[in-house]
């Protein structure tokens, strides 16, 4: 973190790389000022209206993150804002939506989540594994506000394809491994 703090300061703020990695780590790390101030200067320094969605949504899952650590609901409050700035700067931004449908359910306002996760739902393919979540999330909001697994799937060793919210309801034991 000290490497990149430093090279940011020897361009004076403008490397936008090191911002990157400052938000990326800040959050790894839980050095949430480091993150938000890196953060930050992303927004600033987006040019076009495609650079400042991302950075918006960037700033937005950082937000979210802090948020679910630290448990206060004012950072869902920012990344709702930060989540809509991304989708006023790009309209057809699925992964602003969903992040704002999570932010609007932590915030307990379902109906406006809801209509969130349905835009997102409108804008992925039928495999994607978030589509299915929303899916979940329309259904359910107060679903959006518990602690699950992420969204993943995976391929059997037979090829059949299996994510974690086909197996729903039921226990499951996950084994991580590599060699």
């Amino acid at each position: 973190m000290g490497a990149f703090k430093k090279a940011t300061s020897r361009t004076t703020g403008k490397c936008l790389a090191c911002q990157r990695e400052m938000v990326k780590y800040g959050m790894q790390l839980g050095e949430w000022k480091t993150a938000e101030l890196g953060a930050e200067e992303l927004v600033a320094e987006a040019q076009d209206e495609r650079s400042k969605a991302l950075a918006h949504y960037q700033f937005a899952v950082l937000l979210m993150s802090e948020g679910l650590q630290r448990h206060k609901e004012e950072y869902f409050a920012r990344v709702h804002e930060e989540a809509s700035k991304a989708i006023a700067a790009y309209a057809k931004f699925p992964n602003a939506m969903f992040i704002d449908g999570r932010a609007l359910a932590q915030l307990k306002q379902d109906e406006a989540a809801k209509s969130k996760f349905e835009e997102f739902v409108k804008l992925k393919p039928e495999g994607d594994p978030n589509r299915r979540r929303a899916l979940r999330f329309i259904s359910q909001p107060e679903l959006a506000r518990a602690r699950m697994a992420p969204a993943f799937e995976v391929t059997t060793v037979d090829g059949k394809r299996v994510s974690m919210d086909d197996l729903q309801g039921k226990v499951v034991p996950l084994d991580f491994w590599a060699t």
